[in-house]
């Protein structure tokens, strides 16, 4: 991670890029959702199972992009024509924790442009 951030310094301020999941840890949006995840317990049973595959010889352990479509697939009533990135629904509270204290790196980065401006969401 930082050594991207030394990389970057010479083409962006640092103020001005935020990378995921929260701006300090290597990852993705997905390590990002797994962390913000409501309903933790799915999260756990995805960890059993690759725990599990992990042990059998010939086999690939998912990346964390299946684990979101695992975790969004077994929730009853969810809209399967939503589980694509693009068409997610990231505010269903149901789903996902808007407000955990994971993403408030991400808020901050957001909120110093949008307030700039007065389009605070």
């Amino acid at each position: 991670m930082n050594n991207i951030k030394i990389n970057l310094k010479n083409y962006i301020a640092d103020d001005d890029i935020f990378l995921f999941p929260n701006n300090k840890d290597n990852g993705n949006l997905e390590n990002m959702l797994i962390n913000i995840a409501v309903r933790k317990e799915i999260m756990n049973c995805f960890d059993n199972y690759i725990r599990c595959i992990e042990k059998l010889d010939n086999t690939n352990i998912p990346v964390n992009k299946a684990k979101i479509y695992a975790y969004l697939e077994s929730i009853k009533g969810y809209n399967q024509k939503e589980i694509k990135d693009d068409k997610r629904n990231y505010t269903n509270n149901e789903i996902w924790n808007i407000s955990d204290n994971y993403i408030s790196p991400l808020k901050n980065f957001f909120d110093k442009y949008l307030l700039s401006k007065n389009l605070n969401i």
